[in-house]
């Protein structure tokens, strides 16, 4: 049982750690939202930032959530069938 709630809460703290570290520089004029999947773009243009958003930027969002939130279950998964026997 505490195994479970630890791996639950690193999947919430990964989960919103995806959401919040998803953002990284492409170029000094592009920057762009979201990891594993791409969300949103801001391009600079006689210096100013524009905003490329579309219908995929929310479900993007929210898979990026998805995917950091379920990561360790699968880590703790694969770790846990690595470490039981073999049935003889």
């Amino acid at each position: 049982r505490a195994k479970r709630v630890v791996v639950t809460l690193i999947g919430v703290v990964l989960g919103f750690g995806v959401l919040a570290v998803g953002d990284y520089y492409m170029s000094p004029t592009e920057h762009v939202i979201g990891f594993p999947f791409l969300a949103l773009m801001f391009i600079k243009k006689r210096g100013v930032w524009l905003d490329y958003l579309g219908p995929f930027t929310v479900p993007a969002l929210l898979a990026n959530g998805y995917v950091g939130f379920t990561l360790p279950f699968i880590a703790a998964s694969v770790w846990l069938r690595s470490r039981q026997e073999p049935p003889n």
